[in-house]
């Protein structure tokens, strides 16, 4: 079986100072009950490694924006020290979201299906993360976020794209767990490339056609070739490729360096480690945070009556501590271009 390497604690050796918090004390963890097959189990085995741990089911609303709001009332009312979270990329997303706003350590229990966020920063298993927290070991980690409409944001804890790779994305879902990520990675990406029309952008100025555009919060290997998991996730940059679609044969020299694994010495291949980028749509296109269908956006987030407005990816720092052993779409007029900024900051996250 194809797989991707594990992740270590060099993907941040920039230390945190998330509290000890021995038994769990002062712990609340945020849980998804519908996450993954095993979920009351993990639950039951975070209770025997931290029995004075808080346990409470993540508040859904009737939209992101709701839940996300519930959330933070319910961690101002329990004023935890530190906060923990169990489930999938979809549930860590939202909880490290409210754990930055509100300047907690987080805790990271893999309670999902791939748990790509988690394997990245180390946390292969609630032991880890539960021994992390009562000693007090953390490291500062990354967080990404897309602003729509210059005031909703949404926070992205693995990656942002448009044009081919949110697609590709979910043929690797599907057979991620028999033949690893790079294959049906691949595969996705040959199939979207033929079947998808490239996207007209200005990228920080510059006119250019584009048929993928992905953004990693942090820095992902391989370089040379589609990415699959990161070796940094506290440098403060986004991760930027690029396959154009404005050279001579474009098309089949994208798809020969794809099949082939030469992406870093195809001139249609662009990658930037940069902490922002701006990027002007004329067209529509999806926004996919995180692979997340439910987290897709299209020119319909512009503002209104505008013809051309940015697209802005920005990365900053903040805090949010998680243990390494270490939206909702808006409605408006269709025709108009998209209007989303994103920023990145640092949190720490508790690790060996």
């Amino acid at each position: 079986m194809v797989g991707r390497p594990p992740a270590t604690p060099s993907i941040s050796n920039i230390p945190g100072d998330a509290p000890a918090l021995p038994d769990g004390n002062g712990l609340l963890i945020v849980a998804n009950p519908e996450s993954g097959s095993e979920s009351d189990t993990l639950r039951d085995s975070i209770k025997e490694l931290l029995p004075h741990a808080e346990f409470v089911d993540i508040p859904i609303g009737e939209t992101q924006a709701d839940t996300h709001a519930k959330l933070i009332q319910l961690i101002k009312q329990r004023n935890p020290s530190a906060l923990g979270v169990l489930g999938g990329d979809g549930t860590v997303r939202t909880v490290a979201a409210a754990a930055a706003l509100t300047h907690h350590p987080l805790a990271v229990f893999p309670g999902g299906t791939l748990n790509h966020f988690a394997i990245d920063i180390g946390t292969l298993d609630v032991c880890t993360t539960a021994a992390a927290v009562a000693s007090g070991d953390s490291r500062r980690i990354d967080l990404a976020t897309a602003i729509a409409d210059s005031h909703t944001d949404h926070t992205f804890i693995n990656t942002a794209s448009l044009g081919t790779y949110p697609a590709a994305l979910k043929v690797r879902k599907k057979w991620e767990r028999h033949l690893g990520k790079w294959i049906p990675l691949a595969l996705g990406m040959i199939r979207e490339l033929a079947a998808n029309d490239p996207l007209q952008l200005t990228l920080d100025g510059q006119h250019i056609r584009v048929r993928t555009l992905f953004i990693g919060n942090g820095t992902y290997q391989p370089a040379h070739r589609i990415p699959v998991g990161r070796s940094s996730m506290a440098d403060g940059n986004l991760d930027i490729r690029i396959i154009r679609a404005d050279l001579t044969l474009s098309y089949t020299r994208a798809l020969y360096a794809v099949i082939t694994g030469t992406l870093m010495t195809s001139p249609t291949y662009l990658r930037l480690l940069s902490p922002s980028l701006n990027i002007e749509l004329t067209d529509p296109a999806p926004l996919a945070l995180d692979g997340d269908p439910s987290a897709t956006y299209s020119n319909s987030l512009s503002e209104p009556n505008r013809t051309h407005s940015p697209f802005t990816h920005q990365c900053l720092k903040d805090d949010l501590a998680c243990p390494i052993t270490k939206s909702e779409p808006a409605h408006r007029d269709s025709s108009s271009p998209a209007l989303v900024r994103c920023s990145c900051s640092s949190s720490f996250a508790y690790s060996r």
